[in-house]
């Protein structure tokens, strides 16, 4: 969720669409649009265009199309979705393509590029993670605290 400071008169309705979009994610219907929204929040399209603009400093399309990048990345982060076109279509695009130009445009990478970054940094942290283990293991045999035979074994 985006969060900035509200003029009073915005705040009310903001907490409404951040709740609405929080538990129902409306924006991974594709079809969501200004009128669900204004309708879901007893407004104008007038209103909500000001109240986007001043609650979140974007127009409602960008501040859906955020919502849906970051659902995406939460996506792959879960490995919930292996395909980029399900990725897409799970996270509310209406296609790959636009998904893919949407996902470089917010956050000026490919979702495939982000993945791998994603998967490189997560394998560094795996292997980091074994390197301090085999050297906290070597450190017990240098102490005799661990036998060679069992130090093996863990290895």
């Amino acid at each position: 969720t985006v969060y900035m400071e509200v003029q009073p008169k915005f705040a009310l309705q903001k907490e409404k669409l951040d709740r609405i979009m929080e538990k129902e994610k409306l924006y991974t219907n594709k079809d969501v649009s200004v009128e669900m929204i204004t309708n879901r929040l007893h407004t104008t399209r007038t209103y909500l265009a000001q109240m986007m603009k001043e609650a979140y400093g974007m127009p409602f399309t960008t501040y859906i199309n955020t919502l849906r990048v970051e659902e995406a990345k939460r996506i792959i982060s879960s490995q919930e979705a292996t395909k980029m076109e399900e990725v897409a279509m799970m996270s509310g695009f209406s296609s790959a393509s636009t998904f893919t130009k949407t996902f470089k445009a917010i956050t000026g990478q490919t979702p495939h590029t982000w993945r791998g970054e994603l998967r490189r940094s997560l394998h560094i942290g795996i292997n980091r993670d074994r390197i301090d283990y085999k050297s906290a293991v070597l450190m017990d045999i240098k102490n005799s605290s661990l036998s060679l035979r069992t130090a093996l074994y863990m290895f």
